[in-house]
């Protein structure tokens, strides 16, 4: 078997949520009641051709709405996290059920190869110290990841928020607002005062640069070390953003071929959670510290503490 594992971001397009976020860029929301998710023999399929490929996978399954308001979901990540060849799966969830759901939802999972990332939502949250001891539990059985979403008219009150969550001692991303909000597009649009303050929450510079900053990226690893699926038809692309090379099809058949190296990112941003990993320069700085796709440290931790400018917020960076 292949040692190299190959990331695999599968998004399912699940678009029912519990959660009715003002800033929810995917249209989904409490009131979606009747929904029916379209692709639910596709999912399957594609994640049990995924499973027979010689190398190791870390799958990222991300729906639009609540990863656990689907038993279909939940279900086929159990079977997925007993796979031989999958070294992790990848969830979120908005922390929307009590400690007895979640035990439930988890029951016969191999939770060694489960990283979950925690959306903070401080809108639809109605007990924080419920929703604490939920985060604590969950993160006593996997890896856990909580994520803020810089919705603009939020960020001067994520400092305050971000502190409430440090004695958690969870590792915390701040993800930029992505879309438009009163006539100006984000993250293009932060002001050097906000950016100040995201700059001051961020886990990394990469982090920063990417999400907030949102410079342009250089050379990637898409299509190389990892893949994007369309759950539509099974269609394999080197990434989901909007300019991007396919590679094959994995519907009915392991059908596709990676690129032989990295390439030159053809996207004037690169702003997915599961993705913004993949540019060149992130591996060149960057390592990562298990099966989670938000946990890695700096790379030259060491020698910074020795010569501080080569911090990671000193050095010149892409």
């Amino acid at each position: 078997m292949n040692n190299e594992t190959l990331m695999v971001r599968f998004p399912n397009y699940f678009r029912q949520c519990n959660f009715h976020c003002p800033y929810c860029t995917a249209d989904v929301g409490a009131d979606n009641v009747r929904y029916k998710w379209p692709y639910r023999e596709n999912h399957r399929k594609i994640l049990e051709n995924l499973v027979t490929l010689d190398r190791k996978i870390n799958v990222r399954l991300g729906p639009a709405g609540e990863f656990f308001v689907s038993k279909d979901l939940v279900e086929d990540a159990r079977w997925l996290s007993n796979q031989e060849n999958v070294e992790g799966v990848n969830l979120i969830t908005n922390l929307g059920f009590t400690i007895k759901q979640y035990e439930k939802f988890f029951e016969g999972f191999n939770l060694e190869k489960v990283a979950l990332t925690v959306s903070y939502h401080p809108t639809e949250i109605k007990n924080v110290e419920e929703w604490e001891r939920t985060i604590r539990y969950l993160n006593g059985l996997m890896p856990v990841s909580i994520v803020l979403v810089a919705y603009p008219p939020l960020v001067y009150i994520l400092p305050s928020i971000y502190d409430s969550l440090s004695d958690l001692n969870i590792p915390i991303a701040i993800n930029g607002f992505i879309g438009s909000f009163q006539g100006q597009e984000y993250p293009y649009a932060y002001t050097d005062k906000q950016k100040s303050i995201l700059k001051d929450l961020s886990f990394s510079r990469h982090e920063y640069e990417f999400w907030i900053n949102a410079i342009k990226p250089g050379l990637c690893n898409a299509g190389f070390k990892s893949v994007f699926i369309d759950i539509k038809n099974g269609d394999v692309y080197s990434c989901g953003m909007p300019k991007k090379i396919k590679l094959g099809n994995v519907l009915d058949k392991v059908d596709f071929a990676l690129n032989e190296g990295p390439l030159p990112c053809m996207n004037r941003k690169c702003m997915c959670d599961s993705e913004n990993y993949n540019p060149v320069v992130f591996e060149q700085y960057y390592e990562k510290t298990g099966i989670a796709l938000r946990q890695y440290r700096y790379r030259f931790e060491k020698d910074a503490d020795k010569y501080p400018q080569m911090s990671e917020w000193n050095v010149e960076y892409w």
